[in-house]
């Protein structure tokens, strides 16, 4: 999908799966709870399209366990020879089929390749990011980023058409701890309604930006605020 074809920001029915954990709520009222995991979901969620910053977010675990297994196979590939001598070519094969399997298992446990755009849906669970082609079954290759610690929203225009949004924890310092960064497809006439439900996701930095009011409910009801 090219990207200068990707969707306007859109208010949309609530997903028909947790974008948690994938457990189906058909059937269940919404505004809820999901019952597998406590995610909450809503009636309605604003759904943007754009390109995510693929260095962030990615767990320590996750490199620490490729790193080692980078190191593990390099070792092996060196060392095999006097292993297979001196104790057993069977300890080689072991050692090689646990190197094999752990990466194949980090792979097809890691977020997957998405030809660089993304949906991202806007709950009050947090923001999931989801393939574009994806069909409702398939959301269970979803990413949910939470933003349970998050108190700033940055909503930088790039274009008319275009804004780099980001979510994050102000430190000590000018930067942000970066939980969420993409750029998306955002007209300047839908620019507010975005930056509006980003804040209502996230109270404290609303609280910021506006403390003499207090900050709306996130818009998952049937009327949320209208897009041009």
């Amino acid at each position: 999908m090219a990207v200068s074809h990707l969707p306007d920001p859109m208010w949309a029915d609530g997903p028909h799966q947790c974008l948690g954990c994938g457990y189906a709520l058909d059937g269940l009222a919404a505004p809820g709870i999901c019952p597998e995991c406590g995610a909450p979901f809503d009636v309605q969620a604003l759904v943007l399209h754009g390109i995510p910053n693929s260095s962030k977010g990615t767990p320590l675990w996750r490199r620490l366990a490729w790193i080692a297994l980078i190191v593990g196979g390099f070792l092996l590939t060196q060392t095999m020879v006097y292993i297979g001598m001196f104790l057993s070519w069977w300890l080689v094969l072991a050692f090689a089929a646990a190197i094999v399997g752990g990466a194949i298992w980090l792979l097809a446990t890691g977020p997957r390749d998405r030809a660089s755009t993304e949906r991202f849906i806007l709950t009050s669970a947090g923001i999931a990011r989801v393939p574009v082609k994806a069909r409702p079954g398939e959301w269970l290759d979803s990413i949910l980023i939470r933003l349970d610690d998050c108190d700033t929203v940055r909503l930088d225009r790039i274009s008319p058409f275009w804004r780099r949004v980001r979510l994050g924890v102000r430190g000590a310092t000018t930067s942000a701890d970066t939980r969420f960064d993409a750029g998306i497809r955002c007209p300047d006439a839908s620019a507010e309604t975005v930056r509006a439900t980003l804040l209502a996701m996230i109270p404290r930095a609303a609280a910021r930006a506006h403390p003499p009011t207090t900050p709306q409910a996130f818009p998952g009801s049937p009327q949320p605020p209208p897009l041009p």
